[in-house]
């Protein structure tokens, strides 16, 4: 029961060494942001895929987007049509 007791209190004191050496930080690592896309970036995707022929698939995009204008479609699915019309001319 003594062995028990010491190698307990070897085990504590070796916890509390560790413990002391684990360096905590304050605050998380803050994410930066995603970049903003603008509607102009947007827009010149577009043009430069139309400009390739598939101005009838744009529009479609475009529309699926909830818009009549690309002017129309909500910034926040600004990211989502640029992926869906570069796939466009991956196709």
């Amino acid at each position: 029961m003594k062995n028990l007791k010491q190698r307990l209190m070897q085990i504590s004191e070796e916890l509390r060494q560790l413990a002391e050496g684990i360096e905590v930080t304050a605050e998380p690592a803050k994410q930066e942001p995603a970049p903003e896309i603008t509607l102009e970036e947007v827009r010149g995707v577009l043009a430069d895929i139309s400009r390739a022929g598939f101005t009838a698939d744009v529009k479609k995009l475009i529309v699926k987007y909830g818009a009549e204008r690309l002017s129309d479609v909500d910034p926040n699915n600004y990211s989502a049509l640029l992926n869906d019309a570069k796939e466009l001319t991956n196709a």
